[in-house]
């Protein structure tokens, strides 16, 4: 009897469910920053906008972490 090659996935669908709602979020501050500094009269002093930029830009950087560490182990969906 031959034997039969099963392979074991190790795919987080939920992760890539997460990273989708982080980068929709990152974007949504990134918007709000640029929002924020138009409408500033403030033109070298605007924290708030620097703020929303920083957090926008985390949050799409730890979008892009879960979205490797969604499929970083399948053999199936690598993404290389």
């Amino acid at each position: 009897m031959a034997k039969e090659k099963t392979e074991k996935r190790g795919c987080a669908p939920w992760m890539g469910l997460l990273a989708l709602i982080l980068a929709v979020v990152g974007i949504y501050s990134i918007i709000l920053g640029i929002k924020t500094q138009f409408a500033s009269e403030l033109v070298y002093n605007n924290w708030m906008a620097m703020v929303y930029y920083l957090v926008g830009i985390l949050v799409m950087a730890m979008a892009k972490l879960s979205k490797v560490h969604a499929y970083c182990k399948c053999n199936v969906h690598k993404m290389n």
